[in-house]
Parts: C-alpha cells; structure tokens; sequence
C-alpha cells in the first residue's frame, strides 16, 4: 500500500520548530461566499521563512445529543458526478500503458477524497479494478487527518455492488505514522451483482490517520467494476470536543509582510463552521499551526474533560474554579456541568480540596 501513502499526503508536511509560528487573528469580511482569514505578519525570523501557509477547516463541536454530534467526513449521494456512462457501459479510464489514473472525488471538498481509476456512471461513483497493482488499483482516500475524536470510532454506511468480476472490496482505518501504514481496523465486504446496504464501524482513529476503500481483485488490462452510492462516513463527538476536517490549503509565496487571504466557503451541515489556522513556511517545511480562529467562537466552548480520576467519589454538584496561570479566575462550573473554555492555554483547575495544572489545545 506505499504508493497510497504520498497521496494522502498531499497536506502533511515536516513540521520544523524553528520557524516562527504567526499570531492568528479574527476573520473579517465574512459574507455566504468566504471570508478573510488575518494574522499578524511575523516580525522575527529565525528560520528563515518565506512565506505564509493558511489551512481552512470545517468545524464541528459535540453537544449531549449524539445524532446532532454526527460530523461527517464525507456525506454524499454522489448526484453531482455527470456522465454519460451507465453501469451496462462505465466510461473507461484504462490507459494503454496501464499506468493509474488519480484524480479528486469531486464535489465534496472536506477529507481532501479522491479516487484512483475512477471510471464515468452517471450519479454513482465507480471504480475500475482493470490493473496490475493492489496499491494503485480501483481505491477511495482521503487525506490525513485527525480521527481520535468520538474514542475513535468511525461509522459507514453505503450501498456497493460489482459488475460480476469483482467479488471482494476492503475499507481500512489506517495509521499514516508507520511504513508501511498500519491498519488500525478493517472490514472486508463480499461484492455481488445486487446493491447491497452495508453499514459498520471501525475502531481506533489515531492522530495521523486515513481512510481507503480499495478493491481486491487486479484486472491486468480487463476493466473490473466496483458501484458505491450514497457514502455516508461520520464520526460522533463527545460533548464540548471539538473535530475539524481540512478543506482547503493554500501557501502565501515569497511574502512575508502580508497579513490575509480570502478563504471561499463550501458546504456545511447542521451545526457546522468554519475555521482557520496559520503557519510560515521555508523551503524545509512549515511551522507548527497558529490558534486556531473559529468564525463563530461562541459555539465551540472547550469542555475540561480531564478531571475524572479526581471526581469519581465527588458529587456532580461540587464546585471547580478555572484559574489562569497568574491566579485570576477565568471560568466556574461544577463536576456535573464542566467549565468551558474558549482559549488554549495553561490553567490551575481546583476540585473541591484538589488542584491540578492543566493543559488546553
């Protein structure tokens, strides 16, 4: 599966510490069509940075209700694919020297998905199993991304079906941190000539991962098709936890005295906002991510969710006082109805007698 790995990719770069990481600052200019993402042009350089790197994210954040705390990673019953090609007679993607044809899923733009042997049916997605390679042949993936929320769980549900040939299709969580890339969870589905509803869920989303639908069977030059419609995969967030999903990147080139760049909007499901972080960038790579700026800060308050080990015998009325690292209270609550917060930071949480140091990111 190497050969997946460099194209779920596309948006991981070698992060290096010494470059100056820029102060992100509130959006402006937000209209339905996009918006200004701002920051503050860095001032000292010691890494010698060329310019700015602006990811534009959409963001959800989980409530007590787990059907309203759905954040889907891709929602689509793929209406918009165009084609004058039917499942009798898929338009053909084989090239004369079976070489692989990569190209992005479209519409959907979160996950940055995309398709390898796509082949044309009108409103379905389709792949072709027509080659040589199982690492390069009729696959599904996005890129990688942070799948630790909702205790890791990732839920599909969809309808495939093959046109004969093909008789076995693999959905795999993987982690992108290892080579070759580790798969975390698994589910092997047996294809048949009649649609069938699958729906599962696969554990243990880790902070670099990805996920490929690939198909089993190789080809060798004889088209092989696989059909999915109505693609459903989401994860459920916990109350107060917060997911983003990477829909557009962008580099700022060869200047650093610029300050924005207009970001277009896309589509959003209930519930949903948009987000944006900065980093400068060099030749090497890219420094860590600024703050994250939210459009609308006030829907994802940041629930203090790691007090458990000193509230078990506590009851859920008992008060906890926020402190900043200066001593000043920021936010009070109970063991019941956390503290929430809107700032990343260091903070002094107090439990009844207890107080401990805690980290936000």
């Amino acid at each position: 599966m190497m050969a997946m790995t460099a194209s779920t990719a596309s948006a991981q770069f070698i992060i290096i510490n010494d470059l100056p990481v820029p102060e992100s600052e509130a959006p402006s200019s937000i209209s339905e069509y996009g918006f200004y993402a701002n920051w503050v042009p860095v001032d000292e350089n010691p890494g010698n940075a060329i310019g700015y790197y602006v990811r534009a994210y959409v963001v959800k954040t989980g409530t007590d209700n787990p059907e309203e705390s759905k954040f889907y990673l891709l929602n689509t019953d793929f209406s918009y694919l165009k084609s004058e090609g039917t499942e009798e007679n898929p338009v053909n993607n084989v090239t004369p020297d079976n070489s692989f044809v990569q190209q992005p899923l479209g519409d959907p733009k979160r996950c940055g998905w995309q398709t390898l042997n796509q082949a044309g049916v009108d409103g379905e997605l389709c792949l072709n199993g027509a080659f040589n390679f199982t690492s390069a042949n009729a696959a599904l993936f996005m890129n990688i991304s942070d799948l630790r929320n909702g205790d890791g769980d990732v839920h599909f549900k969809f309808r495939i079906k093959g046109d004969g040939q093909t008789k076995k299709m693999r959905v795999m969580l993987r982690n992108t941190d290892t080579m070759p890339n580790e798969i975390l969870d698994m589910k092997e589905i047996d294809v048949t000539t009649e649609w069938q509803d699958m729906e599962f869920t696969l554990k243990g989303g880790v902070e670099n991962s990805d996920i490929l639908f690939s198909g089993y069977e190789m080809g060798n030059q004889t088209a092989m098709y696989y059909y999915i419609d109505d693609l459903q995969i989401w994860q459920v967030l916990k109350k107060n936890e917060t997911a983003k999903a990477l829909y557009h990147h962008e580099f700022v080139k060869d200047d650093l005295e610029c300050y924005h760049l207009y970001i277009s909007t896309t589509d959003l499901d209930e519930g949903e906002d948009y987000a944006y972080t900065v980093s400068s960038y060099s030749y090497e790579g890219v420094s860590p991510e600024s703050r994250i700026q939210y459009l609308r800060p006030e829907d994802h308050p940041t629930g203090i969710n790691t007090l458990s080990a000193e509230t078990e015998n506590l009851s859920s009325d008992t008060p906890v006082i926020v402190y900043d690292m200066k001593g000043a209270v920021v936010s009070k609550g109970t063991v019941g109805n956390a503290p929430k917060l809107n700032e990343r930071g260091a903070y002094i949480v107090k439990t009844g007698g207890n107080a401990k140091k805690i980290i936000v990111r």
